[in-house]
């Protein structure tokens, strides 16, 4: 019969939870709600508060870091499926990669006729290297041949 150990067992899972970094810092946690459509290229509302809603978000590094950014969005594309939506996320006004590629697809309309029948939750987590001081950040909505793109419940996150 194996025998457990309670204590040595504490002590394991102890020197296993210091053996890994640090944990991440939060750098920005920002979120819209509402309903947004774009029939052409738009800045989408990354932020509602007390003073109105914002296209612009910024985060601020002490050093040289390497930031993540995760953009996620409940994201439909209206038409009878070659339409899609894309986003770019902007750090400083230069698109983040991957969402700053041609094909880069964040939702497609696959036969939708309506936001309401083609909706789901996506979500795009992209990594860059940044100088210390401050950053503005923008996610850009494109609708593609024709569609209407909906974005709706999202959250933009930034940390290192």
């Amino acid at each position: 019969m194996l025998k457990f150990d309670v204590k040595k067992a504490a002590l394991a899972a102890t020197l296993l939870l210091t053996a890994l970094p640090a944990n991440a810092t939060s750098l920005l946690e920002t979120r819209y709600r509402n309903p947004q459509l774009f029939t052409q290229t738009g800045l989408a509302f990354v932020f509602a508060g007390s003073a109105g809603s914002s296209f612009t978000q910024a985060f601020f590094t002490e050093g040289p870091r390497n930031v993540m950014i995760s953009f996620t969005a409940v994201c439909s594309t209206t038409g009878t499926g070659a339409q899609y939506t894309s986003i770019t996320i902007l750090v400083d006004g230069a698109g983040v990669y991957p969402t700053n590629q041609a094909d880069e697809v964040f939702c497609s309309a696959v036969g939708s006729t309506s936001h309401a029948t083609g909706w789901g939750r996506n979500t795009v987590v992209a990594g860059l290297a940044v100088s210390p001081g401050s950053h503005n950040i923008q996610v850009q909505v494109t609708p593609h041949n024709g569609g209407q793109s909906r974005i709706d419940n999202l959250q933009l996150l930034v940390w290192d």
